[in-house]
């Protein structure tokens, strides 16, 4: 399995930041505007067409007057981390095979994608790509391992997509069990809350019910849990959740008015004004250099 030395780094100076209990790495730019990846769905289905003022974001409390939509330049920046410990091999490996597939058959000839594996190691099989085809072909040559070092794939795998054009999303297929990362899930869930990424999960079809692990960090992130399935309608749920993606909003707008907390952690309510549909966002951000 190649190794990925530069994931790995990225763990070992989180952790060791963590541990001398400084500040972690902040990934949010500008001090003067706040960013807020946004996806609305109808039914399942992406809705299209709406505009900034269709859309309301209270900040720690505070309705903010005047948002704008982005415009995000080049395609979607994809990490696929795939689990290859025990559980997934147990649950479901042949859907989980499927899922992955489908993730790498929506995306477009503009968008970048990574394939990175963990267990008891973590690998870099293909990326930075555009190719399917490279994809499929490194999906093909993956070997199984003992662990599951789901923390520490899960950052090297934001770390990869943080700064790339466009919007990033990382969709991790695992079954949720940790197993030997460097990362703890405190430690997790705060390096989190400073990065813009959207995170998504995908469970093994066969796995029994339980899969807390995870929730926080998808929740967080504004992202979706599925329950992978075989055949064609699991294929149809996985890509149906990078479109909806790829179709979602960029919301922008100035904190004025905002007291700041001490903690420096804001606490963000998205909704629709008058729209129908279901709004799926991250839950907060640091105010930079906090």
């Amino acid at each position: 399995m190649t190794r990925l030395p530069i994931v790995v780094t990225i763990v070992l100076v989180l952790v060791a930041t963590a541990t001398a209990q400084q500040t972690p790495p902040v990934f949010r730019g500008r001090t003067d505007r706040v960013r807020v990846d946004v996806t609305v769905t109808d039914r399942n289905r992406p809705v299209t067409g709406l505009k900034a003022e269709d859309f309301r974001i209270k900040d720690n409390g505070v309705e903010i007057p005047e948002l704008e939509l982005a415009t995000i330049t080049g395609g979607i920046s994809v990490a696929i981390a795939l689990d290859l410990g025990p559980g997934v091999q147990e649950w479901g490996w042949e859907e989980m095979q499927l899922a992955c597939d489908a993730v790498i058959e929506v995306l477009e000839p503009r968008n970048t994608a990574w394939l990175v594996t963990f267990s008891d190691e973590i690998g870099l099989k293909a990326g930075p790509v555009r190719s399917k085809l490279q994809l499929r072909r490194a999906l093909a040559n993956v070997s199984f391992g003992q662990g599951s070092a789901l923390w520490d794939a899960l950052f090297g795998s934001i770390s990869i997509v943080t700064g790339q054009p466009g919007r990033a999303m990382v969709v991790v297929l695992s079954d949720g069990r940790e197993r030997g990362s460097f990362l703890d899930r405190k430690r997790a869930l705060e390096v989190l809350q400073r990065s813009e990424v959207v995170v998504a999960a995908i469970r093994p079809p066969h796995q029994p019910i339980g899969f807390l692990v995870l929730q926080d960090v998808v929740k967080l992130t504004g992202g979706e849990i599925l329950q992978g399935k075989k055949g064609d309608p699991g294929r149809k749920i996985v890509a149906d959740l990078v479109e909806q993606f790829r179709l979602g909003y960029v919301l922008t707008y100035a904190p004025t008015g905002v007291p700041e907390p001490k903690d420096g952690w804001h606490e963000l309510e998205v909704s629709l004004k008058k729209k129908r549909g279901e709004v799926h966002a991250r839950k907060g951000y640091y105010t930079p250099g906090r």
